[in-house]
């Protein structure tokens, strides 16, 4: 609005000033309408460094019946698994990435025997690889088997909880219902029960300290089961499978259920 009546010298200079306030508002504005539009929300984070920046919500439901098995395989994020009702799988899926990048696809495949959940970690646009990850929240239909290779947590109120397969277990917790877990145990982990049986299965490639203790129930060995440094009692047990690393420890407490355990 001024052009004309400044000194043709500044004119270049002002008009350049413009442009890049104009710019400048542009992009202030974009990211407020990102911000408020509902699509992506942010987690923090700078493109390109740490965790991903964005999130968003993804709900899924497929049909399972007692004695099949759920699948999943998630090397990027936490599944934590509830036990639910009725005959069908409920997914929570919180998918992390960055603005550069595409969200994971998450999906729930049919199998002979069961189902599966499975994501394809999608690679974004920026110089430090795959910036996507998923974490998940699962409810199960009782007598549903689950086979997970994931950071895993599992817990159920009444109903009885069993799972293979596992390679990441976090923690597996039960009031009432019975525990049944065989994996491959190489990081700390805890079971809790109050009442129901746990049977644990150290799958070769377990290397763990073992913490084991029931206030009323036993506390029972089986087969060839080899520790080293550790001691055995009706109500405890411990000492160390193989060489676990350091804080690498399987604490497993019940109140007045049996424990079992085998290699």
């Amino acid at each position: 609005l001024l052009r004309d009546s400044l000194p043709a010298p500044a004119r270049r200079p002002i008009a350049t000033l413009g442009g890049l306030a104009l710019l400048a508002y542009g992009i202030l504005a974009a990211a407020a309408s990102m911000a408020t539009g509902g699509a992506l929300a942010r987690t923090g984070g700078s493109p390109g460094f740490g965790p991903a920046p964005f999130a968003d919500t993804v709900t899924l439901e497929a049909p399972i019946a007692a004695g099949q098995a759920f699948v999943v395989d998630n090397s990027s994020g936490n599944t934590t698994i509830h036990a639910g009702r009725g005959s069908t799988i409920h997914v929570e899926a919180a998918r992390h990435y960055r603005l550069g990048g595409q969200a994971p696809e998450v999906r729930l495949t049919p199998r002979g025997d069961g189902v599966t959940l499975e994501s394809s970690n999608a690679r974004g646009r920026f110089p430090f690889g795959d910036s996507s990850s998923v974490d998940y929240t699962v409810e199960l239909p009782a007598g549903v088997n689950v086979r997970a290779q994931s950071e895993v947590r599992l817990e159920t109120s009444s109903g009885r909880l069993d799972a293979t397969g596992l390679s990441h277990l976090r923690e597996a917790t039960s009031s009432s219902g019975s525990i049944s877990l065989e994996g491959v145990f190489t990081e700390a982990a805890q079971v809790r029960s109050s009442s129901g049986t746990v049977n644990l299965k150290l799958l070769p490639g377990s290397a763990i300290q073992l913490d084991v203790k029931s206030s009323s129930g036993s506390v029972e060995p089986q087969g060839s089961l080899f520790l080293t440094g550790g001691a055995t009692q009706r109500t405890s047990l411990t000492g160390a499978l193989g060489t676990p690393a350091s804080g690498a420890i399987l604490n497993v407490q019940t109140s007045s259920g049996r424990v079992r355990i085998s290699q």
